[in-house]
């Protein structure tokens, strides 16, 4: 008995492309997924099907298997800047942010105008530790896109890292305007100007980064920090052991905590938190901080 073969029809391929899209459309990526499994096996050389289900797989936080779409898309259609941008970032997730370069770079020669591209290669440079040329590439977003938070904000994290902190206080200022309910701008902006000896001034954006998110150990450490520096120690003792139960691995919190205690008197219990503090340090290979806490136990004086 014969067996007849099964046609195959190219032109399916976008019927289950087009599903997957609207699934995608939809924030259903798992669902499309086998959409876009679908029009590849009928049409191997479709190169938006590729690009489409690589970006599923990106939303989805899987970024190694997004990875060869990208590659099959790029080898299919070489002038899709959207995809050479996407590769760049599933790069930057994967750790490989040196790698990103040359694909964002590209990006950017195919379609000067995007501002994502821009964006996401000052992000590669920030990993990088370039932060002087990572710059350039978020004031260009910003020029592109002047209502972009996220570049302003970073810009400012590059300023701080440049010790640019008054350019950084701008940055963080503009990335709040725009969105209001940036609780790490509010936070980054505090420390900005705490690192300027302006505490009072960072105390309120302290505890707005907390209003807007109860759960940040930093910010409740970063307010813990200006209270002491306003002369607070019972207030910042709060912060610090609200801190430390959203974190007890932070060993930088019992090293500041430390400082509350002594100021107070509280021998006992600073040096209970330099003990803990010297620990977690040792264990993170924080040898910096290891040190410092080594001559503060040495400044403690004797338990009687």
């Amino acid at each position: 008995m014969t067996r007849a073969s099964k046609k195959l029809h190219p032109e399916y391929a976008t019927v289950y492309h087009n599903r997957g899209a609207a699934k995608a459309q939809l924030g259903r990526f798992e669902e499309a997924l086998p959409d876009f499994d679908q029009a590849i096996s009928l049409n191997p050389l479709y190169a938006t099907a590729y690009h489409n289900r690589g970006y599923a797989k990106i939303v989805l936080g899987r970024f190694k298997d997004a990875l060869p779409d990208f590659d099959q898309a790029i080898a299919l259609d070489p002038q899709d800047a959207t995809a050479y941008n996407n590769r760049g970032t599933v790069k930057i997730d994967l750790g490989r942010s040196k790698e990103a370069l040359p694909d964002l770079t590209q990006a950017i020669k195919l379609n000067p105008e995007d501002a994502t591209a821009y964006y996401n290669r000052g992000q590669a440079k920030v990993k990088l530790g370039r932060f002087k040329d990572a710059l350039p590439d978020f004031s260009k977003a910003i020029d592109l896109n002047p209502q972009d938070a996220m570049a302003y904000y970073n810009r400012g994290q590059a300023k701080v890292k440049l010790g640019r902190l008054e350019e950084a206080i701008l940055d963080f200022s503009k990335a709040i305007e725009l969105n209001p309910q940036h609780a790490t701008a509010y936070n980054n902006r505090g420390n900005a100007k705490l690192e300027l000896d302006r505490p009072a001034e960072a105390l309120p954006d302290f505890s707005k980064a907390i209003e807007l998110n109860s759960q940040d150990a930093t910010a409740y450490y970063n307010r813990g920090n200006a209270k002491i520096a306003l002369g607070h120690p019972e207030e910042a003792l709060l912060d610090f052991s609200k801190a430390i139960a959203l974190n007890p691995q932070d060993a930088r919190v019992y090293y500041s905590r430390y400082r509350a205690h002594e100021t107070l008197g509280d021998t006992i219990a600073a040096r209970t938190d330099l003990n803990k503090a010297l620990d977690l340090a040792t264990k993170q290979d924080d040898k910096e901080l290891a040190k410092r806490i080594q001559e503060a136990l040495k400044q403690l004086p004797p338990i009687t």
